[in-house]
C-alpha cells in the first residue's frame, strides 16, 4: 500500500519537482556572468587543477590519473552535496509545506535532480579525458549505468533519514559534515583503496561503505575494462532499496508533525 502510495504521489508532484528544480539551478545563475556554462566549466577547471598537482608536483603514475581522480570526486560531490542539503531541506520549505500538502521526499527528489544535472555535466570533463587518454571502449562501460542507480537509490535513502533527523536536531549538519569527511577519506577518491591498502582491510572498507565501492567499480567499467563485483553490488542494491523503502515510510508516518516543529 505504502508503495503504491508512493509511486502515485511521484507522478502526481513530477511536474513539481522538474519546476523546483529548474527554480534551484535558475536561482544559482542569477548572478552569474558565465550563465550555465559555469556548470561545465567547473569540473573542467577542477581537472586541470587535479591534472597539474597530481602530475607535476606529485608525479602520480596511476594509469589515467586525471580521469581517476575526476570520476571519484564527480561521484562523491553528487553524494555529499545531497546528504548535506537534505538534512536542512524541510525547514527551507517551511513557507511551502506550511500552505500546502507535498511529500516530504518530492523535496528530496528535486534536490537530487539539481545534484544529478551537475554530475551530467561532469562527464563532460570525464569524457575529453577518456579521449585524451585513449581508453579502450569495452562493453564493461555499461556498468556504469546500474552503479550510478545505485548510487542514486543508496543516497536517497539515505537522504530520507537526514531529512527525518534535520527537522528535530538544527546542527546536525554540523557532525554530518565531519563524518563525512572521515567517508570521504575511505572512498578512495583520490587513491586505489585495492593497491594502497592491506587487502583485508581495502576489503572491509568496501564492504561497509557503498560509495567506495561503487567509486571503484565506475572506475573499472569507465577506464579499465574490468568485470563488475555483481555480487556486492547486488547486496548493496538490496540494503538501499530497504532503506529507501523504511525512509519513506518514516516520512508518511512523521511528516504532520514537522511543520508544528520548524
Amino acid at each position: 500500500m505504502m508503495i503504491k502510495r508512493f509511486f502515485h504521489d511521484i507522478a502526481k508532484f513530477w511536474d513539481y519537482m522538474i519546476y523546483s528544480a529548474k527554480s534551484q539551478l535558475r536561482a544559482e545563475l542569477a548572478n552569474s556572468w558565465l550563465g550555465g556554462l559555469w556548470w561545465v566549466l567547473e569540473p573542467t577547471l577542477s581537472m586541470l587543477v587535479y591534472m597539474f598537482v597530481f602530475t607535476v608536483v606529485f608525479n602520480r603514475t596511476t594509469t589515467y590519473v586525471v580521469a581517476f581522480i575526476v570520476i571519484g570526486l564527480s561521484y562523491w560531490r553528487f553524494f555529499n552535496n545531497c546528504v548535506i542539503g537534505s538534512i536542512t531541506l524541510v525547514r527551507r520549505h517551511r513557507a511551502v509545506i506550511s500552505k500546502v500538502y507535498i511529500p516530504k521526499f518530492i523535496l528530496l527528489g528535486a534536490s537530487m535532480m539539481v545534484n544529478a544535472f551537475k554530475l551530467l555535466c561532469a562527464y563532460v570533463p570525464i569524457i575529453v579525458l577518456m579521449f585524451y587518454y585513449e581508453v579502450p571502449m569495452t562493453w564493461h562501460m555499461l556498468t556504469i549505468l546500474p552503479l550510478t542507480a545505485l548510487m542514486f537509490l543508496f543516497t536517497f535513502g539515505i537522504c530520507c533519514w537526514m531529512m527525518h533527523v534535520g527537522v528535530y536536531v538544527e546542527d546536525m549538519s554540523k557532525l554530518i559534515t565531519i563524518i563525512l569527511q572521515l567517508v570521504f577519506y575511505l572512498s578512495g577518491v583520490f587513491f586505489p583503496i585495492n593497491e594502497m591498502l592491506e587487502p583485508a582491510l581495502a576489503q572491509t572498507i568496501f564492504n561497509f561503505n557503498p560509495m567506495a565501492l561503487i567509486i571503484f567499480e565506475a572506475r573499472n567499467s569507465l577506464l579499465y575494462g574490468v568485470p563488475c563485483q555483481w555480487t556486492q553490488v547486488g547486496i548493496f542494491f538490496a540494503v538501499a532499496v530497504v532503506l529507501s523503502l523504511w525512509g519513506v515510510a518514516m516520512l508518511y508516518k512523521r511528516e504532520s508533525q514537522y511543520i508544528k516543529v520548524v
